[in-house]
């Protein structure tokens, strides 16, 4: 790419894509999909090779489809539930299928844990990539203090006693 290195802001700690995706094609798209966001872009092609990589490095985002051969992308998303150290990692999922009300609602039950959008459109998915990586450089996000809400989440404290209301056609 054309960017010199003093176009970028030199004490901003440099924000890492992780994308899993198996067909090759597909891959290189999102890849390429990525290319105006100031970031470090990897990618795999099987759950295993993702699961190994996170484990070894931090990812600011992580694009995943969810029918992966060998751990699929299910899988993938359980095992980032129950490793307490990739709990937080923003994890976006990007699928052609059309997935079943049992499957939204699993994807709902993982929100806990895992920031998780199921996005169809390259244009969506690259502006949610953008919001979470501006969450993850805003200097409020981290210095928010924390409560336990009664059902165990963490919650801001700002928001603890607010009430919001989410209109939305999406079940999640």
């Amino acid at each position: 790419s054309g960017r010199s290195a003093g176009a970028t802001k030199v004490d901003a700690p440099e924000r890492t894509i992780l994308v899993v995706e198996d067909d090759p094609i597909q891959r290189e798209h999102i890849v390429r999909l990525m290319e105006p966001i100031e970031a470090k872009v990897m990618s795999v092609s099987t759950g295993e090779e993702a699961l190994a990589l996170m484990l070894d490095q931090k990812f600011d985002c992580v694009v995943l489809d969810l029918g992966l051969p060998g751990l699929t992308g299910w899988q993938v998303i359980d095992h980032l539930k129950t490793h307490k150290a990739l709990q937080a990692t923003p994890l976006l999922v990007y699928t052609a299928k059309d997935l079943t009300r049992k499957e939204e609602q699993r994807l709902g039950r993982s929100a806990k844990s895992i920031v998780i959008k199921e996005v169809r459109s390259p244009e969506r998915l690259r502006e949610e990539v953008t919001a979470i990586l501006d969450q993850v450089g805003d200097p409020m996000s981290d210095t928010q203090p924390l409560a336990q809400s009664a059902d165990g989440e963490r919650v801001e404290l700002s928001l603890a006693t607010k009430q919001i209301l989410i209109v939305d056609d999406d079940i999640r």
